[in-house]
């Protein structure tokens, strides 16, 4: 019968010391029998070496069909196996001593934990995470690389396949299955090991992409809330306190990283959040995503760039978290802050409106309300100096001309910020340089901006009847005079002059004679 998690703990306490040679405490080589003991306890907990021979049909056959009793024990034996090699990497990683054949174990036992953490056992899966960081402690720097390819493509394998397009077998055993689990309920261990699992494969994707692997382990060393807290279990495991040492933070958390991590402060993800909260606590003293932007003052215009490149990453979790972060980076910010990456953010944002998951819909709706705040506070002289709100202009402007003709679907912001620009932009001359180049694209906008279904109708009328198809194109001029895009023409009028009269006319008359639709004709006249 398996002890329990103290027992387990201490049993593998007492193996460690009486595999140690005493005399060899205070130097870097290991007992022998220190190497001995390592690869019994590798076969206790199942591990197959690089050379081990892959099972065959009868062994795989003899496996599937072994009694009750049988399977108990080989699962109780896996259970000491890792709990007690737990116990013994934590040993030599903490008195860095060398065991011979230790170096071609290690991917082996990153395959063999990397199993582990997807079982039913809380207990083995706390251990099996704590022995994948001694293990990366343990390993020379050169072969630390091709650890983290070892555990991040066994964590990818366990992955469960749940698409739509993917089919599964429909085999009599597999709905016998399905139908023994409806009719058990809900299974706890089973929920919270694919929840274990989900939370390692985000850390695993953090570190994708930041394009820095070592961070997945720094991830995971971080301190968590544990029950196997006993006096023997600290000394044993210590599975609450992190086992990296100081010297490897740089390593494993460059500071260039640091801007990255901003938006993964938000993440919806509490596991990875709280990781992320922790290692910045950590290693740069920083509790939250104000402290960060506050601290490094320096890095905001990194911090900011970063960012935006999340707003767009191809994972819809990394969205939503950058959108919630965006919103509290960029609040308040002035002209000279936002400006170099001002286009870039109504790039992404302009995209964002567009995006085909529903819960990004929903989250957008607050930073496209953001955005329009700050749009128009950077340009208003009221809320800045008058030379940043001229500055911002020359970016605004054309930004929002340009959006206008690409998106339909962004043309409502542009032209309610529109709109409230040029009302808090009257009695200046921020806008004189620019009503040439506004007012064409408005007056095309009269028509192409109406419903198409009008144009459809129009043409079935006057079919039928000239007299019904002119006082239906009349009720549709005089519903363009009260559009947003007439409206804004209006409060243009005031602004025009002679030389602008002048510079306008040629475009305003090639509309006249060649513009489509009768609502810009008659907006030119």
């Amino acid at each position: 019968q398996c002890p329990g998690e103290e027992a387990l703990a201490a049993i593998g306490l007492a193996l460690s010391a009486a595999a140690s040679d005493p005399s060899a405490m205070d130097t870097k080589a290991a007992s022998p029998r220190l190497g001995s003991l390592l690869e019994k306890l590798m076969a206790l907990a199942g591990v197959a070496g690089e050379g081990a021979p892959a099972e065959n049909g009868e062994e795989a056959g003899e496996k599937a069909t072994l009694d009750k009793e049988a399977l108990a024990e080989r699962e109780a034996n896996q259970r000491c196996g890792v709990v007690w090699l737990t116990v013994l990497l934590r040993r030599l990683s903490q008195g860095g001593h060398t065991v011979a054949g230790l170096q071609e174990a290690l991917e082996p036992l990153c395959r063999a934990f990397v199993r582990v953490i997807g079982g039913l056992s809380i207990f083995m899966a706390d251990c099996a995470l704590k022995a994948l960081c001694h293990i990366y402690l343990l390993a020379v720097p050169d072969l630390r690389a091709e650890l983290m390819k070892t555990i991040f493509s066994s964590v990818s394998n366990r992955t469960a396949i749940s698409n739509m397009f993917v089919g599964t077998p429909d085999t009599q055993a597999r709905r016998e299955k399905d139908k023994a689990e409806k009719a058990s309920g809900p299974n706890s261990l089973k929920i919270t090991a694919k929840e274990r699992v989900d939370s390692v494969k985000d850390l695993m994707f953090l570190a994708r992409e930041m394009q820095h692997p070592p961070l997945f382990v720094g991830l995971v060393d971080q301190p968590a809330g544990s029950v196997w807290s006993g006096e023997v279990l600290r000394e044993a495991l210590d599975l609450q306190s992190p086992c990296l040492p100081n010297d490897l933070r740089e390593h494993l958390c460059p500071k260039k990283l640091r801007p990255k991590l901003y938006p993964y402060f938000f993440h919806q993800n509490g596991p990875l959040r709280h990781a992320v909260v922790q290692l910045t606590s950590s290693y740069f003293s920083v509790e939250s995503p104000q402290q960060l932007a506050s601290k490094f003052p320096t890095e905001w215009p990194q911090i900011a760039g970063n960012l935006v490149l999340a707003l767009g990453s191809v994972r819809v979790p990394t969205r939503e978290a950058a959108i919630q972060a965006a919103q509290a980076l960029f609040r308040g910010k002035t002209w000279p802050e936002v400006a170099s990456i001002f286009e870039d953010l109504w790039a992404i944002v302009v995209k964002l409106m567009d995006d085909m998951e529903e819960g990004i819909q929903k989250a957008v709706v607050p930073l496209v309300r953001m955005l329009r705040n700050l749009t128009l506070r950077v340009v208003d002289p009221k809320a800045s100096t008058t030379s940043e709100a001229e500055e911002a202009v020359k970016t605004v402007v054309p930004l929002l001309l340009r959006f206008c003709e690409r998106y339909k679907h962004a043309q409502p912001l542009c032209f309610d910020v529109m709109r409230e620009m040029i009302k808090a932009t009257q009695g200046t001359a921020l806008l004189l340089p620019y009503i040439q180049d506004l007012i064409p694209p408005l007056l095309v906008s009269l028509s192409s901006l109406e419903n198409d279904a009008l144009q459809y109708y129009q043409f079935h009328v006057e079919a039928k009847s000239e007299d019904k198809g002119r006082e239906l194109e009349a009720a549709r001029i005089s519903n363009s005079r009260d559009s947003e895009s007439m409206k804004l023409l209006r409060q243009l009028v005031p602004l025009v002059t002679a030389e602008t009269a002048e510079a306008i006319a040629p475009r305003t008359r090639e509309l006249l004679h060649r513009g489509v639709g009768a609502n810009t004709r008659v907006g030119v006249c």
